[in-house]
């Protein structure tokens, strides 16, 4: 709107930018100026991660967009601290929105999940001093903050359908909830019906879970989803339901 372009249906992404970078020119050499890795005595701060091959041959598409990085078994000297990839994402029957601290591999990764997930939340790494490995971290979400009445014992068998493997089949379809089978792995679970994506048989859905939380009376729980049957919570960065 500053720079006196109106956007809408058929908008010209060519013309957007050129118009964009002439009228911010000065905001756009600053950004292209900032280095894609910060590397201080003891950490490595990248926000996907850092690519295979020599740092010279390193370019910035390879440092930001660094999917699953956790899961490529690298391992290095100096702490690398990463974001980029959700860290729910490597979790498979549970979802947890905190940072994942590898000690061994020395790689800490801390994207919730900010505004991508319907349960996210964003996370602040906190080290105390230069060189310190006592790692800490504040988090916040949007979510109404309520307190557990009466305990619930969870637990059981669980799954956490996901993005990048969401692809499920509608056994019933219900006002509130569905029943799906999740294709690859052939898991049944029920899910809220505003989280598929179409009215097909065969679709993609939001990241989901069935897990029940152990949780005790007077425990607080942040409230994702109120639903005739229970609540959609997340307790200490972990999403689950309460009945």
């Amino acid at each position: 709107q500053e720079a006196g372009f109106v956007m809408g249906r058929g908008t010209d992404m060519g013309e957007f930018r050129r118009v964009l970078g002439a009228a911010f020119e000065p905001e756009f050499r600053f950004l292209e100026g900032l280095p894609h890795v910060i590397e201080t005595e003891h950490y490595i701060f990248v926000h996907g991660g850092l690519p295979e091959g020599a740092p010279e041959d390193w370019d910035g598409w390879k440092c930001m967009k660094n999917d699953d990085f956790l899961g490529q078994g690298r391992a290095f000297d100096k702490w690398v601290v990463v974001g980029h990839w959700p860290v729910m994402l490597y979790g498979t029957d549970t979802v947890c929105a905190n940072p994942i601290i590898e000690r061994e591999r020395k790689i800490i990764s801390i994207d919730g999940g900010c505004v991508l997930k319907d349960d996210g939340q964003l996370n602040a790494l906190i080290i105390p001093y230069e060189g310190s490995e006592n790692f800490s971290f504040e988090a916040y979400d949007p979510f109404p903050v309520r307190r557990v009445k009466s305990a619930q014992c969870g637990g059981g068998k669980s799954y956490y359908i996901r993005w990048g493997d969401n692809d499920v089949q509608v056994l019933r379809r219900g006002e509130e909830f569905s029943l799906v089978r999740h294709v690859r792995t052939g898991y049944e679970m029920e899910i809220l019906t505003k989280y598929l994506y179409s009215d097909e048989e065969f679709c993609k859905c939001n990241d989901s879970t069935d897990l029940v939380l152990s949780l005790e009376a007077g425990d607080e729980v942040s409230v994702v989803e109120e639903t005739s049957r229970g609540y959609l919570v997340k307790h200490k960065g972990t999403s689950g339901w309460y009945w």
